[in-house]
């Protein structure tokens, strides 16, 4: 009984896979004048991950282009004594940020757009990570709908 389960299970992976597979990647391009490279980079690892997407070099091979605008800032400084109002040698920054997508057609029509904040403030790197897992989770979405599937 458990064989029979295993093997329907199996096919229906199977099917799923080649469905997938099927598909052709979505070609996008990433551009960002306006947000750190570093943010952008964050976000060209995540999209990289995807097997739905291929990003590619020019914008003239792409179906659609990923224009990113954001920042991140300092918002105070955090001690090792909470006792201590002022900034010391023990001190460290504590950033927070925002980063914005907009997803375009190769004619520069909007699509689609989005907006993230930091979730909470913390190290450059961690709110830096934050934003573009916040965007690319976001955009992802949307390419999975029906209307965000359509070239």
């Amino acid at each position: 009984m458990f064989g029979v389960r295993l093997r329907k299970l199996s096919l229906v992976v199977m099917a799923l896979a080649a469905t997938i597979h099927a598909r052709p990647a979505l070609r996008l391009y990433v551009d960002a004048p306006g947000a750190p490279s570093r943010l952008r980079d964050e976000v060209v690892q995540l999209l990289r991950k995807n097997p739905a997407i291929e990003l590619v070099a020019v914008p003239q091979q792409a179906e659609r282009i990923v224009a990113l605008a954001g920042e991140t800032h300092i918002r105070g400084y955090q001690g090792r004594n909470i006792r201590l109002r002022y900034v010391n040698a023990d001190s460290y920054p504590v950033f927070t940020g925002y980063l914005s997508v907009e997803l375009k057609t190769p004619d520069e029509q909007p699509v689609w757009s989005s907006l993230a904040t930091a979730k909470r403030p913390g190290p450059e790197d961690e709110v830096d990570r934050s934003l573009a897992s916040q965007i690319v989770k976001r955009l992802v979405d949307y390419l999975a709908t029906a209307e965000g599937a359509k070239p």
